[in-house]
């Protein structure tokens, strides 16, 4: 967290812009859903039903294709930040320069996860703490394979999952504070924690790994 800070000394500015611009587009996605409520106006009940489905359908499908392609653009952005390197918002779209890794990254990480979440909540959150480093992998080696950088996250998290919980656990009273801010907090408390994770990357990766193309 200290080296967070340190980092984000003269980049404040542009992590929150940085943030504000990640919150909007993405809350823009779930938007669409919202739409539904005007579907009664318009068409009858049974028929607005099944508009209600197509756009929830809708709404899931964009969400799911563009998560992982804007994760690893985060990821890529506060690693900019961890290693002094200029902090550029077009970042926030570096991963569609490998959608087809980070898309699959993102689907094959939460199928892992639901599959151990089946046998019960604890094994499905291990899980989830396994696979954390998997797009600040992908960040330093786009040309790595999903399943690869999944692998290498697991690897290099085995002995570190309860280092990286406890972090979670120390910004939870920052996101209070930024919670009765009525939001507006999170702007601050987000750049924050995700430097903050970029750091614990830092010290958990494989120097191999950390190491890689991440032009």
């Amino acid at each position: 967290m200290a080296r967070a800070r340190n980092s984000l000394d003269g980049n404040w500015g542009v992590a929150v812009v940085f943030t504000f611009l990640f919150i909007f587009i993405t809350q823009s996605f779930q938007s669409l859903n919202q739409l539904s409520v005007l579907f009664p106006r318009f068409m009858g009940n049974a028929t607005a039903l099944q508009a209600k489905f197509i756009m929830s359908l809708i709404t899931l499908t964009v969400t799911y294709l563009f998560a992982g392609i804007f994760q690893l653009g985060v990821s890529r952005f506060y690693l900019d930040i961890i290693r002094s390197q200029p902090a550029r918002l077009v970042r926030l779209f570096y991963g569609f320069k490998f959608w087809r890794s980070a898309l699959s990254a993102y689907m094959l990480m939460m199928m892992y996860i639901a599959l151990w979440s089946l046998l019960l909540v604890i094994p499905g959150i291990v899980a989830a703490f396994s696979y954390a480093m998997t797009f600040f992998v992908l960040a330093d080696n786009p040309g790595m394979s999903a399943v690869d950088a999944l692998r290498a996250s697991k690897r290099m998290m085995q002995g570190n999952r309860y280092k990286l919980f406890t972090l979670f656990c120390a910004f939870a009273g920052w996101y209070l504070v930024a919670f009765l801010t009525c939001g507006i907090g999170f702007l601050w408390v987000q750049p924050y924690m995700f430097t903050a994770i970029a750091a614990f990357y830092e010290e958990v990766a494989d120097p191999a790994v950390a190491a890689g193309d991440s032009a």
